[in-house]
């Protein structure tokens, strides 16, 4: 899946015909440095981290190996149960899975291509339910700006406002109530007071 998704955009930001206006177009530039160096320090930092717990087959110095076991001791119950898994295993069994992984992310990317690069807009296959659920974000803004706007512009605030007036300040001018209550009674048995006996 984020072989495919990540490849759809890479194929609709770069390939294909633009859809931008002229306008727009025109004022197209490249980011400042403040935004392209901290990019290139993170591109850099995710290139080599995939090499960091490499499998043991492929042979590399001892340094990417090892770099796994920093954290050894605190998870120690799960490397247990892995280490195990792995020497049962074997290295087929990690060869089998690594190529999987591989056909599955070229199969994504194989088909992101030839439904974003090789179909037409209009070719795009875009029926079934989960469709329009996808394209739309799962509706999370319409719904947000369903509860939050129109719910409280269609009574929503003054529903809050009367849970406030009566809740929040009922409760708080309650309880300086009962602490003024509670203080006059006490005063009536305390020795010395002003109105005590």
């Amino acid at each position: 899946m984020t072989a495919f998704y990540m490849w759809r955009l890479m194929f609709l930001t770069f390939y294909g015909q633009g859809r931008m206006d002229e306008r727009t177009r025109q004022h197209v530039h490249e980011s400042p440095r403040t935004m392209t160096v901290p990019l290139m320090v993170l591109a850099a930092g995710s290139a080599l981290a995939g090499w960091l717990g490499v499998p043991k087959l492929f042979g590399l110095p001892a340094f990417f190996q090892s770099f796994e076991h920093w954290l050894e001791p605190v998870f120690e119950p799960v490397n247990t149960i892995a280490r195990d898994g792995a020497e049962h295993a074997g290295h087929a069994a990690e060869m089998f899975l690594m190529g999987v992984s591989i056909v599955l992310a070229l199969g994504g990317i194989y088909v992101a291509r030839y439904v974003y690069l090789k179909l037409r807009a209009d070719q795009r296959p875009t029926g079934g339910l989960l469709y329009p659920v996808l394209y739309n974000k799962w509706y999370v803004d319409e719904i947000t700006t369903w509860f939050s706007v129109r719910g409280l512009s269609l009574g929503g605030g003054a529903a809050c406002a009367r849970f406030d007036s009566g809740v929040v300040d009922g409760g708080v001018n309650g309880t300086a109530w009962a602490t003024r209550f509670v203080s006059t009674v006490s005063m009536w048995w305390t020795p010395g007071s002003s109105t005590g006996w």
